[in-house]
This record gives C-alpha cells, structure tokens and sequence, in this order.
C-alpha cells in the first residue's frame, strides 16, 4: 500500500458522491488520519515480512500534554537483489511518518506532521525511475464554544518523478513535478448530535513542472503556475430514525497565473502561433458544485442511498 498502515489511525472512502469541503477531485477521495502519540506511557511495534520492515515508536514528551507518533517503513527486496541476478525489474521504497501534538490551555491543540516517501525502479536495461512525495502539515484546532469548532492548516508539498535510461547510445533524463503551499480554515457547528453545519475556506498555490528533459532542453515543456481556491457550506442532519441527508454547495475557482508559454495547433497537430503571459492572471475558471446525499436506514443490516453532486 502506498499508505503505511501502522501510521493509520482511520480511513474514510467517499465514492463519488464526497460532501462539499472537498474540492478539486470529479472521482472520488480517500480521507486519511495518522495516529496520535500516546499521552500517558511509550508504546513500540516492529513488523518483518518477505518484502518490507516496519518500526513504529510512540509516547509521551510532556505527560497528558505533549506526544510524538513515528513510523518507517523499508523494502527489502532491492538490499538483497540488484537487476539482472534473478529478476530484470527489481523494485524498492521508503517512507516515514512523524507526528506531534500538544494541548495549550483547554480549548487550543496545535498538530505538527511530516510524511517522506520514496520509491525506485531499476532494470538492467538501464531504465532508472525515482518518484515520491514530501508534505508537512501544521493544524491549529480550537474548541470556541461548546458547540463551535475551528481548524486552521497549513500544508506544503512537493512531488518529484524522476525518470534517466542509459545505454550505449541514449543518456535520457526526463522530470516531472508538483509543488503545492496550501492554507484553509474549517468550522463546525454542532447544533445537537444528529444535526451539525461545516464552513470554510481554502487557497492553495500550484506550481507544476510538466516535463524537463535535462538532456535534451529543447524537449521541455515550460513551468507554470496556478492558484485553486475553494469556498463551501454543509449540513448533516439526521431528519428521522430511517433518513439521513448531506447538503451543501462549493464554490471552486482556478487560475493560471505568472509567466507561461503555451501553443495555437491546427487541424494537423502543427503550432501554428505562440502566445506568452509575463505576470498576472491570465485564465480565470469558477464554477458551483452543488451536493446532496439521502441516506435510507431499512433495517441494521441495509441502506439506500441516492445522491446529487457536481464536482469540477
């Protein structure tokens, strides 16, 4: 699995029909939160399969206030095998995990996490590709009131493939990436247990490298930039025993922004004309998404659900 289960503390599925703070997917999103440390004494897990190792440590740094949560985890298979002694494609990988948080007073917690991943294929042919992500996170959660909930993020990320074959008569390198700078404020309101509003907004900063031949410049496609911004309300509200309805409505908006470079073609696939920006925004998309999800209860053991969504 890309995601460490020892890191997992619990996964949410949303199929297509994904209430309205999440934006910027048409298919569907994985929701996914790490483990916290334990508060009150240390606690250690290792695990040794065929193909990976996992060690996983975590605990108290200020007892009932402050704890850590970490997690790594190591292929095995390409330490024992290079390409070409019994297998033409040998595969590796590793990631690791790190979490904190701390309590300050009774209504703040502040949550600090990075995630390093990296994974490597090598063949004996020559081909060697390298991919993998870098995130940090920070959260501030903050109890207002009894019933009113906020959470501010920051996020930054950046991704990089890496692809070089080398032989005789080719030295090709090609690279790819994305790097994100995301901030966004959530609340909730929670008017009893069946009935609670979410609100929030968030921004984030795109900037895409779609292509770079490091051999070869004249192959590269020009780095570009974009900003993504998101604005949405949601109601989850339990109407009766047997009938449960989320609603709500996105407002998405997309911007490529800065210096770009980008091709008219004609009919034949031939650039015909050239058009560049310097700075600024230059293309400007908004939509609204509109989402609803009923949710039947016929009996312990089956449900019905219909939903409405437009996702861009």
């Amino acid at each position: 699995s890309v995601f460490n289960p020892d890191a997992l503390n619990h996964v949410s599925l949303y199929k297509s029909n994904m209430p309205a703070q999440y934006g910027g997917r048409v298919s569907a999103v994985i929701d996914c939160k790490m483990k916290e440390g334990n508060t009150k004494k240390y606690n250690y897990s290792a695990s040794l399969s065929a193909f990976a190792s996992t060690l996983s440590i975590n605990g108290p740094l200020i007892k009932d206030k402050t704890s850590f949560f970490i997690s790594a985890r190591k292929s095995l298979l390409d330490l024992f095998i290079k390409p070409g002694e019994t297998l033409a494609l040998v595969p590796g990988f590793y990631d690791f995990n790190l979490k904190l948080n701390t309590k300050i007073g009774a209504k703040n917690r502040l949550f600090f996490s990075v995630y390093r991943g990296n994974d490597r294929i090598e063949s004996i042919e020559g081909l060697n590709n390298k991919w993998g992500n870098t995130t940090a996170t920070f959260r501030w959660n903050r109890n207002i009131t009894p019933k009113l909930f906020s959470n501010f993020v920051l996020i930054t990320s950046d991704y990089k493939n890496d692809l070089s074959f080398k032989d005789k008569e080719k030295d090709y390198k090609w690279l790819t990436g994305l790097n994100d700078l995301n901030a966004k404020l959530d609340l909730s309101y929670h008017v009893n247990p069946d009935n609670y509003f979410k609100f929030g907004i968030s921004s984030i900063y795109h900037k895409f490298i779609p292509g770079e031949s490091v051999t070869d410049t004249a192959q590269s496609i020009s780095r570009i930039k974009a900003l993504e911004h998101g604005a949405y309300f949601s109601n989850d509200v339990k109407l009766y025993k047997w009938l449960g309805v989320n609603y709500g409505l996105r407002l998405s908006v997309f911007q490529n922004i800065g210096q770009a470079e980008w091709y008219q073609y004609d009919e034949n696939y031939l650039p015909v004309s050239t058009e560049q920006n310097q700075k600024g925004v230059y293309n400007t998309y908004l939509y609204l998404e509109p989402r609803i999800n009923f949710n039947f209860s016929l009996n312990p053991n089956y449900s019905l659900k219909l939903a409405y969504t437009r996702n861009t």
